[in-house]
């Protein structure tokens, strides 16, 4: 497949984000993908089945300059591992509702679900082919979250109004996602630590931050998913998931929607 004018060769060797870290890949092809261009990349002594199409934005140039800052966020993220979690609170009175509540839920007969397709906050990322054996490199990530203390989120105005779409989108036109979600909330996180942890003289500390706080965003909603954050309509389809998808993690299925779901229950 020709590359067009991308940025990397055939095979070339790279440096490509997965998760929080950098890992050795090749690129093996280029496409422009929603007026993007995407890379299909393997990723060096993995299983073939991790081969993915990923965004410009997550692949950098094999040089020392990169092989280094691979080498911190190693650092950065074994220290991550070794320090005290960091403590996320739900209040009470929320842990008992389902997502935000606008109006009464509607009492008549329900219909099969349709599935939708909705619009989703600007992201390069794109969910990868469904993975079936985990490489030995792949990072691990802590399934439990502890809970104590209060975080306190606002959410602007355009993101409620979204909320308040989706939600009528659920309950009133009995209309649900297609999953996996095409850009995923793992390539969320993936692509916000990216951002942050590239800005030039961020120090150490910072970085051990990022790092961490991110890290509990996604075992929050791995943890929240099922129980929380989830329409009565939409658990069947989430049973589905769980079959099919025995491999994956939530934040691997799930999409954005989702995700404002959990950070609107800290509000």
């Amino acid at each position: 497949m020709p590359f067009y004018c991308s940025c990397f060769r055939f095979r070339e060797k790279v440096l490509c984000f997965h998760g929080p870290l950098l890992y050795e890949a090749k690129c093996l092809r280029a496409q422009i993908r929603d007026k993007h261009m995407k890379y299909f990349i393997h990723y060096s002594g993995w299983n073939k089945n991790w081969d993915e199409w990923v965004p410009e934005c997550r692949v950098l140039k094999y040089n020392e300059a990169n092989l280094q800052k691979q080498k911190e966020l190693e650092k950065t993220h074994k220290k991550v591992k070794k320090s005290k979690p960091m403590k996320v609170v739900l209040k009470k009175e929320e842990k008992e509702k389902e997502v935000s509540t606008p109006p009464a839920p509607d009492k008549t007969p329900k219909p099969k679900p349709e599935k939708r397709q909705i619009s989703s906050p600007p992201s390069d990322t794109e969910q990868p082919e469904v993975k079936r054996t985990k490489p030995k490199t792949e990072p691990s990530f802590i399934d439990e979250v502890e809970i104590e203390n209060e975080i306190k989120i606002t959410i602007p105005p355009a993101l409620q109004n979204w909320l308040i779409d989706d939600w009528d989108l659920v309950t009133r036109q009995k209309k649900i996602l297609q999953l996996p979600a095409r850009v995923t909330v793992d390539h969320i996180i993936a692509s916000y630590v990216k951002e942050k942890v590239s800005v030039k003289g961020l120090s150490q500390n910072m970085e051990i931050t990022i790092v961490q706080i991110t890290n509990r965003i996604r075992d929050c909603f791995n943890s929240l998913l099922g129980n929380m954050l989830l329409y009565k309509f939409e658990r069947p389809q989430y049973a589905e998931m769980l079959t099919e998808y025995k491999h994956l993690r939530m934040c691997e299925i799930y999409g954005a929607i989702h995700l404002l779901r959990m950070f609107n229950l800290c509000q």
